[in-house]
């Protein structure tokens, strides 16, 4: 990445977060995905949200513990006694049920934030696409690109149009609005 230009269009794009709650976490395909809407809303097919979805590696932590990260995708879940689950199963992985712990409740396999916690206080970017989101209740969101020739993580906007890492390069989608609300690129 450009350490100027880039990571300064990152900090601008993941900025948008700053004050939005961690509203719920699904996973599809091997892929995070984190949902943020304004603290009282909820996630569903009608109302606009951010949506981080995450390749890479990543990791939620308090100052001292990690509490859950990419790898528990692979780890069965302390309470699946389903002895045909392998890893990589869309279900019965420690992830989900860390989350779960974490945000409140697992509601038809998304982790779903019950409590007023998980509201972003602050984007904080390195000059290789990594972030971390720091988040009420003592919590940060760390984020790892770990390649330079892969999507490691996108960022969708509420009004359509995506912000993505790929290939080691911050790209922006064609439908990205242009317009002085939606920020640069």
């Amino acid at each position: 990445m450009n350490p100027q230009g880039e990571t300064k269009d990152t900090q601008d794009n993941l900025g948008k977060l700053l004050g939005q709650k961690l509203l719920r976490s699904r996973n599809f395909c091997a892929t995070r995905h984190f949902y943020f809407g304004e603290p009282g809303s909820e996630v569903d097919a009608d109302e606009p949200h951010y949506t981080l979805g995450l390749e890479c590696p990543w990791r939620i932590q308090t100052d001292d513990l990690i509490v859950v990260g990419s790898e528990d995708y692979y780890e069965r879940a302390e309470n699946n006694t389903d002895q045909s689950w392998e890893p990589g199963m869309p279900s019965g992985h420690l992830q989900d049920q860390k989350l779960a712990e974490l945000l409140g409740e697992l509601r038809d396999g998304d982790a779903v934030n019950t409590r007023s916690k998980f509201i972003v206080e602050s984007v904080e970017v390195d000059r290789y696409g990594g972030f971390r989101l720091g988040l009420t209740g003592g919590y940060i969101m760390q984020v790892f690109p770990s390649s330079k020739k892969r999507m490691e993580w996108i960022f969708t906007l509420p009004s359509g149009g995506s912000v993505m890492l790929m290939n080691g390069t911050l790209a922006k989608s064609s439908r990205y609005p242009t317009g002085v609300t939606d920020g640069p690129v």
